[in-house]
This record gives structure tokens, sequence and C-alpha cells, in this order.
């Protein structure tokens, strides 16, 4: 993620699809989730920014504050619940902030 020109308080998310898109009978839960951002100083150095776990919640969230101008690794591990079917695996990342970031 790349943070434009200028400082600001900026936060990302992670959403997984919503359990209200299955039938209301399932037994889907929503799976855990770590969120690992660092800033990347060069080609060879990392600065830890913070961590987040979500723990079964749909959407989980990393305050990160105030963000310099730059290039931003982040590092995402979900632990699908096992009744989570393969096609619908995957997340959304999104940004706020008062700037539109890269990804």
């Amino acid at each position: 993620m790349t943070i434009p020109e200028g400082d600001g308080k900026y936060t990302v998310s992670l959403s997984q699809k919503d359990n209200r898109f299955y039938d209301k009978n399932n037994d889907i839960k929503y799976s855990q989730c770590r969120l690992v951002i660092a800033r990347k100083i060069d080609d060879d150095k990392l600065e830890y920014v913070k961590t987040v776990t979500g723990i079964w919640k749909r959407d989980t969230y990393a305050e990160l504050g105030e963000l310099e101008e730059g290039e931003y690794l982040i590092y995402v591990s979900v632990d699908w619940d096992d009744n989570t079917p393969e096609e619908d695996r995957f997340y959304n990342i999104t940004s706020y902030g008062p700037e539109s970031a890269e990804f």
C-alpha cells in the first residue's frame, strides 16, 4: 500500500464474505484473521507498524494513526473455518484516510 504525499491518520480493514449471503441454516462461521503492517524503509529494511487479530468477525480493523508518506506492506493470514467453501475463501482489503492509498 502506498501512502501519498502528506501525513495523515489511516485505517486498514479486512472484510470476509457476509454470512447473510448463505442459507440461514448454514454452519459457516467467520474465520480468524491477522493483519501485520510494516513500513518499507528500503529494499532490505522494514519498520514494524502494527498487528491486529480478528476473532471470528466479518470485519477486522487496524487503526494505524499518523502514517508518513511511503510504501507499506500488509501481511494477511486467515485461518479459514472448515465449513467455508473453497470458492468463498477470499477477502477484501480497504483503507480509509485523508488521501487515497494505492494498493
